[in-house]
């Protein structure tokens, strides 16, 4: 079964309601420049559960939403380009970033 949106990433039986998750979680790392970003002990339970082939699928569809988002921003910023133009621009941002 081929799941879509966040089913893919948490099922059914792994999911909690925001009031649960807003009275039992609080932040525990600090978010700024010093601080490596650590998965949340709940994101690393479920990533956990998944299969080998679950999670090169997570990675394949974050792959694809990231090529769609950059694609999306480079036809609103250069409506005058063409495909191949966006997809090389794609490719050249992922690969070396933006500067």
């Amino acid at each position: 079964m081929v799941l879509s949106g966040v089913d893919w990433a948490i099922s059914a039986a792994e999911r909690f309601s925001c009031e649960e998750l807003l009275g039992q979680r609080t932040m525990k790392y600090r978010l700024d420049d010093g601080q490596i970003e650590v998965v949340d002990d709940m994101v690393a339970e479920v990533l956990r559960r998944k299969t080998t082939a679950q999670r090169g699928t997570m990675v394949g569809e974050c792959n694809r939403t990231m090529r769609l988002l950059i694609a999306g921003h480079l036809r609103t910023e250069h409506p005058d380009w063409n495909d191949a133009q966006i997809e090389s621009e794609v490719a050249r941002r992922i690969l070396l970033g933006t500067d």
